[in-house]
């Protein structure tokens, strides 16, 4: 049995594409700023969950205060929850192919997990997972580039299901690469959250340049393979 751990924003569905043309506006019309941030700040920070994100948005156009992030929190979130992403090129066809496949699939996303369900809902894609987890569902733990949130996360599958053979991790920052090369790799990890397993059960990590950075930087970022669409991919 082999598990499937997928990043969301960038991997399986086109975030990026939609933030680029929500978030200047909601910076025009709350906050006054009319020229915003580029396509390429919005790039470099794309990966970070949903909080740092905004602030780092409000420090760059410098409208940054305890309040208007709160108020830009709310809003962007609420724009996330009920927005219908664009799925990624091969996304359906391969979620669908590897579940013929007998695959177990979770989503390891640096959102809320009731934020991620309901994207996932929106888009029609839920049901081809297992569970998803976010940054909030053991608590508080180091979010990506932190290897915390895949330790936890291959441990709770291992758990569960005794004949894994085989993790793959799709992800398309170098955060989250930074974060699955940590937790398969025991000398990156607190002492506290060793992962017992690991040597027994081969993680591989899968480079997408579909996201927030270059096929060269996923390299540099210690991904095993790279690739530029999921439609040749095989398990």
């Amino acid at each position: 049995m082999k598990t499937i751990l997928w990043d969301m924003d960038g991997v399986l569905i086109d975030s990026l594409g939609l933030d680029l043309k929500v978030i200047n506006p909601i910076l025009e019309k709350e906050f006054g700023v009319k020229n915003g941030v580029s396509k390429d700040f919005l790039k470099s920070i794309f990966a970070c969950a949903v909080p740092e994100f905004c602030k780092m948005i409000l420090e760059k156009i410098e409208k940054y205060s305890e309040e208007n992030l709160n108020k830009f929190i709310v809003q962007f979130e609420e724009f996330r929850r009920n927005a219908k992403f664009d799925l990624l090129p091969n996304v359906a066809e391969s979620l669908e192919k590897f579940k013929s496949q007998d695959a177990v699939q979770y989503v390891v996303s640096n959102n809320k997990e009731e934020d991620i369900k309901r994207i996932l809902k929106n888009c029609g894609i839920l049901k081809y997972f297992e569970d998803v987890i976010g940054y909030d569902t053991f608590g508080k733990i180091a979010k990506k580039p932190a290897p915390d949130i895949y330790i936890f996360v291959i441990e709770k599958v291992l758990e569960k299901f005794k004949k894994i053979k085989q993790f793959y991790v799709f992800e398309d920052s170098c955060v989250g690469i930074r974060s699955a090369v940590g937790a398969k790799m025991e000398a990156h990890c607190p002492p506290s959250l060793k992962l017992r397993r690991v040597n027994n059960v081969p993680v591989r990590v899968i480079g997408v340049a579909t996201g927030a950075d270059s096929f060269e930087n996923l390299e540099k970022a210690g991904a095993d393979i790279v690739i530029f669409s999921l439609k040749d991919f095989i398990i």
